[in-house]
């Protein structure tokens, strides 16, 4: 290594939603000194995050430096070839080469826990790597190289919460407070337990790169936004009274783990302390597809009708009044789909006349039924593709947000717009920023009211596009509050700290702002065209994609 501003060790601290919104507040209470004490003695910025603010192609983003329509993964889902359906992606759909992979490349190990969008995890990894959702309730292995499996399964590691059977936009009738209270114990026990096998490991080698991703603090504010919010519909005093302090009893414990491992690993490496997202309050949710039949850009079939359904064996049972005996089941039996015939009253995606639909809701967008891309596409690309985005988008304008008698529509977004590379088909065509991302687009078929406020739903806090971006150590400026950086500009400004040159087409750039010394960026050439982590085998049997499935239902993320 050449340069006097290179390291030879760099930690990074995930703090999945965490916002300065809430840091900030904290910090001026006395409380998060290991946060505190890092923005004193390093730098501090916003971190913007992709468009939308979704973890999947933000982690990766981070990753590899490169937008989604590079690397290829926009949701935890992804568009299934030659259908309409969808399939959960894995870290083998990601196409392009990620910051472990570069690393390893140049005879560097690492160490990574928890990192969303990483199972499974690479077959020959320099140092540990356990993935981060979504992983099956069971996997087979979720770390490598395999002995480290062998390890955190003695040390009772859980990858999550199993929030499978949650419905988190399901309006409860009451608060179920001993529900919320064992969410909260558990997600705090399991989220310590994982910082404690996490040390463990990085203390058996020293690592050049450690990178661990603590998920509390984003799920804390998905579940108890609205007991700190008054203007949110289900805000309530008892509820004020029994968990307005979760969301900063989630940030203390993730700023106790920050200090533990700054303790453990010392002074003398440089830290990047990092969100994928922001977070804000979720007041109301948009029945884009309701919507669009309303406007006539969906055409259905009629219900009710008799057909074939699918679901759990457990929920199967429960609606033939034999709950006692689902109740027996084992998880991954009961978890398991089965068909049975029903009367269906409501609609759904399998009821739409593709041969007359112009656009439907997708992956928190909307996708044009294109010609020659969609199996059933009728509208033309060019002039009828732009003409009809851009209806929708005028048409889209008239929605009134039910909290204020104000337009919904924040901004109508175009993909180009965010957007580029040889992946841009598995992407939405339109993304909606709704109300500041306070409301969000459901894929909902809901033909009635269409824009529905929230109450006591479990789900009271959402993602917004500012996360955070904290640097600290002997390479890092003291005290510089700097301009807002990206979340592609985490992967080159790491290289640059290891003096490694920096493929042509990354997207980010390197944060000079909070380098101590500057030199010139070196490059390399593009590793584009190289076989990043992807690989065309399926990550997942069906019964595991099933509960994947399930489990980010009950996450509220599909």
């Amino acid at each position: 290594m050449n340069g006097k501003i290179s390291v030879t060790r760099v930690v990074v601290i995930g703090l999945d939603g965490v916002t300065f919104e809430v840091i900030d507040p904290l910090i001026a209470q006395g409380e998060l000194p290991n946060l505190k004490r890092m923005m004193t003695n390093g730098s501090r910025a916003i971190l913007q995050s992709v468009v939308p603010p979704y973890s999947p192609p933000a982690w990766i983003s981070m990753l590899t430096g490169k937008n989604p329509g590079k690397h290829g993964i926009f949701h935890f889902l992804k568009r299934k070839g030659g259908s309409y359906d969808l399939e959960v992606a894995s870290f083998r759909d990601v196409r392009e080469n990620t910051l472990f992979s570069i690393l390893a490349r140049e005879g560097l190990g690492s160490g990574a826990m928890n990192i969303p969008m990483t199972y499974p995890p690479p077959d020959r990894v320099r140092g540990f790597f356990v993935s981060g959702i979504p992983v099956p309730p069971d996997p087979r292995s979720c770390a490598s190289p395999p002995a480290i499996q062998e390890v955190i399964q003695a040390a009772g590691y859980e990858v999550d919460y199993d929030f499978r059977g949650f419905d988190p936009n399901r309006e409860e009738e009451e608060d179920r407070w001993g529900d919320y209270q064992h969410l909260l114990d558990r997600l705090i026990e399991i989220e310590r337990k994982r910082a404690e096998i996490f040390l463990n490991l990085a203390r058996r080698e020293e690592l050049p790169l450690l990178f661990t991703v603590i998920s509390l603090t984003d799920r804390v504010q998905h579940y108890f936004w609205r007991f700190t919010d008054p203007q949110h519909r289900g805000y309530s005093e008892e509820g004020n009274r029994r968990f307005g302090d979760a969301v900063r009893r989630a940030y203390v414990v993730a700023d106790e783990i920050l200090g533990q491992i700054v303790e453990a690993c010392g002074d003398d490496v440089a830290y990047f302390v990092v969100s994928d997202h922001g977070f804000g309050p979720h007041y109301g949710d948009f029945h884009l597809n309701g919507w669009l039949v309303q406007n006539g850009f969906i055409k259905m079939k009629r219900t009710p009708r008799w057909t074939l359904k699918r679901g759990p064996l457990r929920h199967v049972l429960a609606r033939l009044g034999a709950g006692f005996v689902a109740s027996l089941l084992p998880g991954s039996i009961g978890a398991r789909m089965v068909c049975y015939p029903g009367r269906k009253r409501h609609p759904d995606r399998n009821d739409v006349v593709w041969s007359k639909t112009k656009a439907f809701a997708s992956m928190y967008g909307i996708r044009v039924n294109l010609k020659g891309r969609e199996p059933g596409g009728i509208v033309e690309a060019g002039k009828a593709y732009q003409d009809l985005t851009r209806e929708i988008a005028k048409a889209l304008e008239g929605i009134v947000n039910p909290m204020n008698g104000k337009r919904l529509l924040t901004e109508c977004i175009a993909k180009e717009e965010v957007f580029s590379g040889p992946h841009l088909d598995g992407s939405p065509d339109l993304f909606l920023d709704l109300a500041g991302i306070s409301f969000l687009p459901t894929e909902n078929w809901s033909i009635g009211e269409t824009c529905i406020l929230r109450k006591k739903c479990p789900f009271s806090g959402t993602h917004r596009i500012e996360g955070i971006f904290i640097a600290g150590g002997p390479p890092i400026l003291r005290g510089k509050l700097m301009s807002p950086v990206r979340i592609m500009d985490i992967l080159p400004s790491i290289l640059y700290l290891f003096d490694i040159p920096i493929p042509r087409d990354i997207d980010g750039n390197v944060i000079l702002e909070a380098m101590v010394e500057k030199r010139p960026v070196r490059l390399q050439a593009s590793t584009s065209e190289e076989a990043g982590e992807g690989k065309s085998e399926k990550a997942y049997s069906e019964e595991e994609e099933d509960q994947i499935t399930e489990n980010l239902k009950g996450m509220g993320y599909i």
